[in-house]
């Protein structure tokens, strides 16, 4: 009887023993839970916060504000002509002169070039080699015109993209300021030379001297003789761009000015070194699209 008693008695201590593991493992494996997310939490938070990104989104793009369309800005037509002229303009930081102290009277010693007889109508690259030779470059007019020039024969190209006609033929038209800076960039560029073209293009006619006035001569067009110009002729290239020609256009380079007789000095590819009357010479100038170049 006694034994019978103590095999119960071992009996139930080896019960409670077992169930004591059995709570102690189940609290750490709970533990264990709750400190260290599984693979499939993590999977199920991004998934989650994807699904809120995505909501957001969708939110945004049904939005009754976010989803009006905003007015447009009225659109410009802008011509190739216009845009060259603008992106030139764009893309020099071009010299500025203007201190503010501009003498009365001021001339720069010049040697002309002439275009004839070689170029009868290549008035715009003889004046450049006149501008180049006076800033020390030893270049020919007519290495300017076959080297550096973008010459277009057929007429496929505007005034501001290329020289129309033949230079070397008295029935030629001629070039823009964009045209010949980019000429003078090229030959810059071939002559390892630090210095630059900006095409002043817009520049008034009076702030041109302050570059004079810091001996910096400068390419302008106008007329020859400071005739009237005349939009005679016109055509329409492939791009559908129509070309107009201003006649009697003129290419000079301007070396002086005279505020007390109101004159000014240029070489003058047909007729060497000339003086003008300001006044005449301006209004040439302003018809002419306000076209200037100059080197720095």
């Amino acid at each position: 009887m006694r034994r019978r008693k103590l095999k119960i008695t071992n009996t139930l201590a080896f019960i409670v023993v077992l169930a004591m593991v059995v709570f102690i493992v189940s609290c750490s494996a709970k533990n264990k839970k709750d400190e260290i997310p599984t693979s499939k939490n993590v999977s199920s938070s991004s998934s989650d916060e994807k699904s809120m990104t995505s909501q957001k989104q969708q939110t945004t793009s049904e939005s009754p504000e976010s989803s009006q369309t905003l007015p447009k800005a009225e659109s410009t037509t802008i011509s190739a002509d216009d845009e060259l002229i603008l992106n030139a303009a764009a893309n020099a930081e071009s010299p500025q002169f203007n201190n503010g102290i501009l003498p009365d009277y001021y001339y720069i010693n010049v040697e002309p070039v002439y275009q004839n007889p070689e170029l009868p109508t290549g008035c715009e690259i003889t004046a450049l080699t006149t501008l180049l030779n006076y800033k020390g470059y030893y270049v020919d007019k007519l290495t300017m015109c076959d080297d550096f020039l973008n010459i277009d024969y057929n007429g496929n190209s505007s005034f501001y993209e290329a020289f129309i006609g033949d230079p070397r033929s008295g029935v030629g038209f001629g070039c823009y300021a964009p045209v010949i800076a980019d000429a003078a960039d090229k030959y810059l560029k071939y002559a390892d030379s630090d210095e630059n073209a900006f095409d002043m293009t817009g520049t008034e006619f009076d702030e041109l001297f302050y570059y004079i006035s810091n001996d910096c001569p400068v390419v302008v067009w106008a007329t020859m003789s400071l005739v009237p110009s005349e939009d005679r002729y016109c055509w329409t290239t492939p791009d559908g761009e129509e070309v107009w020609w201003h006649v009697n256009e003129h290419c000079m380079v301007l070396t002086g000015y005279d505020y007390t007789n109101e004159t000014v000095t240029v070489c003058d590819p047909l007729k060497g070194e000339m003086t003008y009357s300001m006044y005449a010479f301006k209004e040439r100038y302003d018809e002419l699209e306000m076209q200037s170049v100059i080197i720095y």
